[in-house]
């Protein structure tokens, strides 16, 4: 999906991923899906893991959950989970024993980390991102004299 040869921002497609799972289509998610392309952020590793539930590839949300369990250093910040997209990848697993074992395990992981999040789906979608360039880019700016286009000096700021 594209506006006029303009890419849409990576919010739209994770809200339009979610709208389509919520809608119970997975094959649109998994297009939407496609077109995010750094794929490393918190909303991004929820909507894969329900994605992968919805979709039935069960081996492959397990391998997600394992490989972001398996941190090697405390100092790397680990991606969290919502308990709610855990509990949906749970429900979808409850036909499959071998794999609900591993799932446990990796929750049990998950949990002890601290990378189980109360936050649900939507809250995440909702939040507000801070953005740090625009305050920077007002501090750095000085005025600037429109008659010699020479930077102002104020007598304020060397005080």
């Amino acid at each position: 999906m594209q506006l006029n040869g303009d890419s849409m921002p990576r919010r739209a497609y994770y809200f339009a991923v979610a709208f389509a799972l919520k809608q119970n289509d997975v094959t649109k998610a998994h297009s939407f899906f496609s077109h995010i392309i750094s794929t490393r952020s918190r909303i991004c590793n929820n909507l894969k893991v329900l994605l992968q539930a919805k979709s039935g590839d069960l081996n492959g949300l397990v391998q997600t959950l394992k490989q972001t369990s398996d941190g090697t250093s405390d100092f790397v910040k680990k991606p969290e989970f919502c308990m709610q997209v855990l509990t949906t990848a749970r429900e979808k697993l409850e036909g499959n024993p071998t794999i609900r074992v591993h799932f446990e395990d990796i929750y049990a992981k998950l949990q002890a980390s601290g990378q189980i999040t109360s936050l649900t789906l939507d809250d995440l979608l909702c939040q507000t991102l801070p953005t740090k360039r625009r305050y920077t880019q007002l501090l750095k700016q000085r005025p600037v004299s429109q008659r010699t286009f020479k930077p102002l000096s104020s007598n304020l700021l060397a005080e």
